[in-house]
């Protein structure tokens, strides 16, 4: 794929980045439980050098123009468990608790890199998914309460101090970095490091859901498919609000990822176990998801490229045909000029012949 950045234009398969990621978690989850416990460093690197690209100037004119992160917040927030509520008799209810929690839990903080990777609006991104999670602690309880009777124990302080980590920090220091102008060296090579840090991300939070995913396969199967519908019918309705290519990958994006590790902290310190089963199976979803992303965008890319190959050749074409025809008229010109020059000197012979 095509990754561009300001600077910096070169070929990237990030996608089987990402895929041999997954497998190596399924496969060998030893090696991915190394880097468990290096998530929320990664995670804040990850933000830094998505934030490098960010147009601060455009994301405060956005704040006046709210509707659409708007609606977005909303098919991220109720969209998903209305449709779980329909499929609630296919589920045990502890299953079905899980499906609700996860599928009614803001979006990730890291679709602000995604967007920024799949050439979405990271402007855009930023504002949903901090408004999603600073409103999660409010929205959440009332949602799991209204479909579900129960009543859940959310630790506001955990959640504060995590968008102060991934968010805040990061924030400040790439605006700071902005403000020093050292920003041309470093995002040079954002995206190559990028990638590679999102490729230890992946090994980090689907290595320790392994087991989970493992233990059950009939569950984990019809979770599977149910979770990829969920997250497919939110991506494409967060597409069609978008006007133009980059807002709608990144209305897409923001409706599709999900925060599936709070929905594991949710589950696991309010219910047993079992209820987070369903957020091990976002997480897996959700990352798997990112490689058919890459494949639609770099199919859209190389359409739009040849498309602008032809126009360029048909340009050329009527220039080439264009050129003989001036050629003739120049020919035509001269021409023109040589007689005009010998009719002159004829009128001179005629005019000396008379004197």
């Amino acid at each position: 794929m095509l990754i561009h950045n300001n600077h910096h234009k070169f070929k990237f398969h990030t996608w089987m980045l990402i895929l041999v990621g997954i497998v190596i978690s399924l496969i060998f989850p030893q090696i991915g439980l190394n880097f468990q416990d290096y998530i929320v460093p990664l995670m804040m690197l990850l933000m830094f050098l998505s934030f490098l690209n960010i147009d601060y100037h455009s994301m405060a004119q956005r704040m006046h123009h709210f509707k659409k992160p708007s609606v977005t917040l909303l098919v991220i927030h109720l969209l998903s468990p209305l449709l779980v509520l329909f499929l609630k008799p296919l589920f045990i209810e502890e299953i079905f608790l899980g499906l609700i929690i996860v599928s009614s839990v803001s979006s990730g903080l890291s679709v602000v890199f995604l967007s920024s990777l799949f050439k979405g609006n990271s402007s855009i991104a930023l504002l949903i998914t901090f408004f999603s999670n600073v409103l999660s602690p409010v929205i959440l309880p009332v949602i799991i309460y209204l479909f579900t009777k129960k009543i859940v124990d959310i630790d506001y302080v955990s959640i504060s101090l995590t968008i102060v980590k991934l968010v805040i920090i990061p924030l400040l220091l790439a605006m700071t970095i902005h403000k020093f102008n050292i920003i041309k060296p470093i995002s040079k090579h954002s995206v190559q490091l990028s990638s590679i840090v999102l490729f230890f991300v992946i090994l980090g939070i689907i290595s320790p859901v392994q087991n989970i995913i493992f233990s059950n396969p009939e569950l984990s199967i019809k979770l599977f498919f149910i979770v990829v519908l969920l997250t497919g019918i939110n991506f494409f309705v967060g597409y069609f609000l978008g006007n133009t290519k980059e807002e709608k990958i990144t209305y897409a994006i923001t409706s599709n990822y999900k925060n599936y590790a709070l929905a594991s902290i949710i589950a696991l310190s309010n219910f047993e176990p079992i209820v987070a089963y369903p957020a091990a199976m976002y997480a897996l979803v959700n990352n798997l998801f990112l490689v058919p992303l890459q494949l639609f965008v770099l199919k859209k890319d190389t359409t739009h490229s040849e498309k602008n190959l032809e126009k360029a050749t048909d340009k050329n074409k009527k220039i080439t045909k264009s050129k003989p025809e001036t050629k003739t008229i120049k020919k035509k010109t001269t021409k023109n000029k040589s007689t005009t020059k010998q009719n002159k000197l004829k009128v001179k012979k005629i005019n000396k012949t008379k004197k």
